[in-house]
């Protein structure tokens, strides 16, 4: 809740709370798995979910790479 009302709120500390709560999520799961040892479809769609954060995260910060690049880049595929 803090990562995203930071973020609604455009604070710099955003990126750093949505970051922490990506990998909690992954470090939970691992955990979860570990302990309880068994599988359900919800620990994969939560794992998802959390290396999804954190990939958006990365890539706003500009260490991941992009699908797409810059937007104002020229176009080389001529007239």
């Amino acid at each position: 809740m803090a990562a995203a009302a930071n973020l609604l709120a455009k604070r710099r500390a955003a990126l750093l709370l949505s970051a922490i709560a990506g990998f909690g999520m992954l470090i939970w799961i691992f955990a979860e798995l570990a302990i309880i040892r068994q599988y359900s479809w919800l620990q994969t769609a939560y794992f998802a979910l959390g290396l999804l954060e954190v990939m958006l995260v990365l890539t706003l910060l500009g260490i991941a790479p992009t699908l797409v690049g810059p937007l104002d880049a020229p176009d080389d595929r001529g007239p």
